[in-house]
């Protein structure tokens, strides 16, 4: 038979069985039949309201990757996006769900726009992006109201897994960053808010 005539396989849903050893003839099924098993589950998000994410990062380079990574989430969307702009004044007009904030900002005190985006804007969660924040760092940001932080040389699925997260109302803090926090002079204050602070992996 000619397979070159044959038409291109379609993605298809497929239901997991709850019985043992599933697992394996459920991969071994997708991978002989080409089946996707994120594409029913984008599909639904697709259908979901956007997260909307303003996204504050003066590294030109990185800004637009980011942004173009998350344009083409079917659930995420980036409202704007700025280096040095006002971003408090940008929380309160395009009013997102999630703002994405560089620790790092040259020309500006990334801990006072926190700050100043958790008291004009309060349901704007932030999340705070660093390569390895100090943890008095750390500590200052928790304090200001940020609902979680994105390590830099995170996987790309960690980076959207906190989107979504801290979208949905949780907290966010890397595992990496955790032990130690619990062992920094905090105040039991903090330390409640940390403990309190969804894990990630």
């Amino acid at each position: 038979m000619d397979r070159t005539a044959e038409s291109p396989r379609k993605y298809i849903q497929y239901n997991t069985l709850p019985v043992p050893g599933s697992k394996f003839l459920i991969d071994s099924f997708r991978q002989a039949h080409n089946i996707c098993p994120c594409r029913q589950r984008d599909d639904i998000r697709s259908q979901m309201p956007k997260i909307r994410v303003l996204l504050i990062e003066d590294n030109r380079l990185l800004r637009e990757g980011i942004a173009a990574l998350l344009n083409k989430q079917p659930d995420i969307r980036v409202v704007s996006s700025s280096g040095n702009g006002d971003a408090a004044r940008q929380a309160e007009r395009f009013k997102p769900h999630v703002v994405l904030l560089d620790l790092g900002l040259r020309d500006q005190n990334s801990l006072s726009i926190a700050e100043s985006i958790k008291k004009n804007s309060p349901q704007a969660q932030v999340v705070v992006m660093d390569l390895v924040p100090a943890h008095a760092e750390v500590v200052e940001f928790v304090k200001a109201g940020v609902a979680g932080f994105i390590l830099k040389d995170a996987t790309i699925d960690e980076f959207l897994h906190t989107i979504r997260s801290v979208a949905e109302g949780k907290k966010v803090l890397p595992a990496s960053l955790t032990g130690s926090l619990f062992s920094f002079n905090t105040g039991d204050r903090v330390k409640m808010v940390i403990g309190e602070l969804l894990v990630t992996e």
